[in-house]
């Protein structure tokens, strides 16, 4: 094999410039900087490489593994302009690691890269120099990436431009503000983005070093890289954003809604679990005892007929059979989205006081799904305010109530399991409420708690509290609320700076699925939100899983008409 030893007395490729009279200063700098360290296996590598032979020679000297620890490979566009962007931690190792596993997938890769990689060479075929920084004095750059983007290439990005620094306000490491340059980029050649997070961060030495001076952190990158002999550097790959979900972000915001979803990527925690014990679940009650309550209710408890559906309304004490098996279905629904009372039925004390909306289905003698009604002019005369569930969430202000006026409180709803794959149980069941306020046209408001499960990440939770506190909340009932448990205010990077961008529910629900890597926003938010629903606080309910409830207000009145007619059912006779 060809090689090309180290000889002293050549001009160092990596290393600092030997001037006359002071190459024993630089050969010292070099020592110092670990630049001798990677000049000696730049002087080992094999003649004629390509950049990926090269790359691979690289990362294999300085034995530097490469994993896959969330997403795939699959996600890269393999044709099509595509702009890869990705943290910076390191400095150089993530892109030799990124350039690597590019190139794996496709052959036109081009890097926006750092000084240390811009001196080798072998990658001067893929490396397109660029400060984003200073995009004044980067014309020629910058053409050069928008040609090869026009092209249909590929090209990775380090927005930040420089390495992950101590942030002190927020007390963790993480990049510097981002370059606008990506999105320009982006929109201007209608580029996929693929966003990748980098797992990891430098070295206490380095980050010291870049509270002196942003220079100094940069002498180090020689140092870092050598430092990561033997390691493995993890990658998280994110879903390609396609050009129309970018443009759905207004331009000031889609730097921070790219840098948002990368490090969403790394805040991937698991989800929430409060340890506690769950007892079996009770048996199912018996269909003719179901059918027999069902037989027994006065006519007014009848709301309507749906083909083979029926829906009632009917208070505690006319369901001696139904309402342990309500609670039943509860617990078996509510234990599937990872929470739950964990006891073998959901029931409480607020259940015989409280009236219940059920879907009955005739043929099969079955309960399909319910919903739990608290009218406010039955429960605040016997027990004022903390006659409602939600009292043990939050604590309400008398005022509250009165300017409420005529209300209902929603809320323990459920589609059994074996229904969930129809749209038609949540329809009824809102067919219902709707058929309810006709009865009481005096109501003005409904109001409940809205479930974020447990089975979401604490990022995402967080991320759907903040978009609703900033584009739905209510502030007048809110300054008469106060939840008893209020979640800890997550302060996830990038998350403020994009909220402001997320007032479109479905835009915000795409971006929850992104973090979730699966459900956006839960079913029942997205309706509620469809209802005009804004929300007035926040509680984490730890005697249920460690749900987060969010206190939503709708006003009856404020209902869009085109909304509440695709929810509604339209009666029908019997299909007996």
């Amino acid at each position: 094999m060809n090689t090309h030893p180290h000889r002293s007395t050549e001009s160092p490729v990596i290393g600092l410039p030997r001037r006359p009279g002071r190459a024993w200063l630089s050969a010292a700098a070099d020592r110092a900087l670990g630049l001798d360290t990677l000049e000696r296996l730049y002087r080992r590598r094999p003649a004629s490489l390509d950049p990926q032979e090269f790359v691979r020679y690289a990362l294999e000297s300085l034995h530097i593994a490469r994993g896959i620890d969330a997403g795939s490979i699959e996600s890269i566009p393999q044709t099509g302009a595509t702009i890869v962007v990705a943290n910076h931690p390191y400095g150089a190792a993530e892109g030799m690691v990124l350039a690597e596993l590019l190139m794996q997938r496709r052959p036109d890769v081009r890097l926006l890269a750092n000084e240390l990689l811009q001196r080798l060479p072998e990658l001067a075929p893929i490396i397109t120099p660029i400060d984003v920084f200073r995009s004044g004095v980067n014309t020629q750059g910058l053409r050069a990436a928008l040609r090869h983007l026009h092209d249909g290439g590929v090209l990775l990005v380090f927005p930040a431009g420089e390495v992950s620094r101590l942030d002190l306000k927020r007390r963790a490491i993480v990049d510097p503000p981002w370059s606008d340059t990506v999105a320009t980029l982006a929109r201007r050649t209608r580029a996929a983005v693929v966003p990748i997070f980098v797992d990891g961060r430098a070295s206490t030495t380095a980050i010291t070093a870049g509270l002196v001076h942003s220079r100094l952190r940069t002498a180090l990158l020689a140092r870092e890289l050598i430092r990561l002999r033997g390691m493995r550097i993890g990658l998280r790959i994110g879903e390609a954003l396609n050009p129309n979900e970018l443009e759905a972000i207004p331009k000031a915001q889609q730097t921070d809604y790219l840098r948002l979803i990368t490090y969403a990527l790394g805040a991937r925690d698991s989800s929430v679990s409060t340890p506690r014990s769950v007892q079996p679940l009770a048996p199912a009650v018996a269909a003719r005892a179901l059918a027999a309550d069902v037989e027994r209710l006065p006519a007014q408890r009848h709301l309507l007929d749906a083909g083979e559906f029926s829906v009632y309304l009917a208070p505690s004490d006319e369901l001696p059979n139904v309402l342990p098996e309500i609670g039943r279905l509860r617990e078996l629904s509510f234990r599937a989205l990872n929470e739950g009372s964990g006891l073998p039925r959901d029931l409480d004390t607020y259940d015989d006081h409280y009236q219940h909306l059920f879907v009955w289905h005739r043929q099969q003698q079955a309960i399909v799904g319910a919903y739990r009604f608290g009218f406010s002019q039955t429960i605040l005369p016997q027990a004022g305010p903390a006659g409602f569930y939600t009292h043990s969430l939050f604590d309400y202000d008398r005022r509250l109530f009165a300017q409420l006026g005529p209300s209902i409180e929603l809320g323990r709803s459920f589609v059994a399991p074996e229904w969930q794959r129809s749209f038609q149980p949540l329809r009824l069941l809102w067919s219902g409420i709707d058929r309810v306020l006709r009865r009481h046209p005096d109501i003005r408001w409904l109001f409940g708690p809205v479930s974020i499960s447990p089975s979401y990440t604490p990022t995402g939770r967080a991320l759907i509290a903040e978009t609703l506190r900033l584009h739905h909340s209510l502030p007048a009932f809110g300054a008469l609320i106060k939840p008893r448990t209020p979640p800890q205010r997550r302060d996830i990077e990038a998350l403020r700076q994009v909220t402001s961008a997320l007032a479109d529910p479905k835009l915000l629900s795409r971006l929850v699925s992104r973090i979730e890597h699966g459900p956006g926003l839960p079913i029942l938010l997205r309706q509620y939100l469809d209802l005009n629903g804004r929300f007035a606080g926040f509680n984490v309910d730890q005697a249920f899983g460690g749900t987060l409830d969010g206190l939503v207000f709708v006003e009856v009145a404020g209902i869009p008409e085109k909304v509440r007619s695709r929810l509604v059912i339209a009666e029908s006779a019997p299909a007996d």
